[in-house]
């Protein structure tokens, strides 16, 4: 208990992400191990996707181009950042699906998200399927969007 006797609000867990992406800070593109996992690190702490956008920025700007591992790297801390705004407790890959699972309580509005979304996505009480066959190269826009709907 706090002064005056009221409780603080349990901060949220942040979501577990497991999507099929190799995502890391190569060794080739940023050498110094120290900097790597500083870099790590703040990813880590990052909690707006703008904030995501102005890194990506500064790692071109220091290491150059930046490789598929490290846009992949992002777009994860990207998906998390999204996935805490809009409730998800954690996002897997089963089965040749990206499958969302919400908090607790958190109920998905299933007509509402399959118009808004389309073709390749199911909705459940409680969880989110994308079919990543039927959705292709674009199933990475489609969990944005998914995010953005229920967020």
């Amino acid at each position: 208990m706090r002064a005056g006797g009221l409780k603080r609000a349990p901060t949220p867990q942040p979501p577990t992400i497991d999507l099929p992406l190799r995502a890391h800070i190569p060794e080739e593109y940023v050498a110094d191990l120290d900097t790597r996992l500083t870099l790590y690190q703040r990813l880590a702490n990052l909690s707006a996707t703008n904030q995501v956008a102005e890194m990506a920025e500064e790692l071109d700007d220091r290491f150059g181009p930046i490789p598929t591992q490290v846009s992949n790297l992002l777009y994860a801390v990207k998906v998390k950042i999204l996935a805490m705004e809009a409730g998800v407790q954690s996002i897997a890959t089963e089965n040749g699906q990206v499958v969302l699972k919400m908090v607790e309580g958190k109920k998905v509005d299933k007509a509402l998200l399959e118009h808004a979304v389309g073709d390749g996505v199911k909705a459940g009480i409680n969880k989110v399927r994308l079919d990543m066959k039927r959705l292709g190269p674009r199933w990475q826009e489609a969990l944005e969007g998914v995010l953005h709907h229920l967020g």
